[in-house]
């Protein structure tokens, strides 16, 4: 559930994101430096907030947007471990064409699919490095361009790698077909893992002036299982 601000948010605050708190942040199981926190600001609205901090050292290809992930004193699994892989064009290539053929077979026109944007694509390694995978975040916006309003549509979709070809294993698809503004979708974090090692993907997913947080555990067969859904807040 939503920490709103109250004792729950403020308590927690209090014992992690104090000045001068240190912590190691990473995506996919590799370090990508240290989030020295400088201060924290209570939500708005409902929510918990959010602790502003300077990474170190700073990364040239970080975007602002960016999310990492960093973990407490007793976090049970593994920290570092080798859970991000480049990317090739071809596989770029390859989420963008399934990520349409998606969307197709869902019965959307030709003009929806004109308007197809790829928020990211990301190469990852699960099954304790014994499966690839490519997770892309996507979204069909509501007009011609993005200055048109909302996406009407929004795909979270990861492809892993089977024989020689790749499959769908997780879709989350959020619509907005009766234009309420809603402008939802979903976001990829990071992958994480666990001791007995299992692989967790942790995502966001977000709306207008609002989110929450979704994380999914991947079973012995290749299948995904929600673990949880909460936290965030919003307007």
């Amino acid at each position: 559930m939503p920490l709103e601000n109250s004792w729950q948010a403020k308590a927690l605050a209090k014992e992690y994101f104090f000045p001068a708190q240190r912590f190691e942040v990473y995506r996919n199981g590799q370090s990508r430096g240290v989030l020295d926190i400088e201060g924290f600001q209570a939500a708005g609205c409902s929510g918990f907030g959010f602790a502003t901090g300077l990474l170190r050292p700073p990364l040239a290809d970080t975007q602002q947007s960016e999310r990492f992930i960093a973990f407490s004193q007793g976090f049970p699994g593994q920290r570092n471990y080798a859970g991000e892989l480049p990317l090739e064009a071809s596989q770029r290539a390859l989420a963008e064409s399934m990520t349409q053929a998606n969307y197709a077979e869902r019965g959307l026109s030709t003009e929806l699919l004109s308007r197809l944007q790829i928020d990211a694509v990301q190469a990852l390694s699960l099954n304790q490095g014994q499966t690839q995978g490519l997770m892309v975040a996507s979204r069909i916006l509501a007009g011609p361009d993005s200055s048109s309003g909302c996406n009407s549509h929004a795909l979270l979709l990861l492809l892993e790698q089977s024989g020689q070809g790749w499959v769908p294993r997780l879709e989350l698809y959020k619509t907005d077909t009766q234009a309420e503004g809603m402008c939802s979708g979903y976001s990829f974090i990071s992958s994480f893992r666990t001791e007995p090692a299992s692989d967790y993907l942790l995502i966001e997913g977000w709306g207008y002036e609002w989110n929450w947080y979704e994380i999914y555990r991947r079973t012995p067969n290749g299948n995904y299982h929600q673990e949880f859904s909460g936290g965030g807040g919003g307007c």
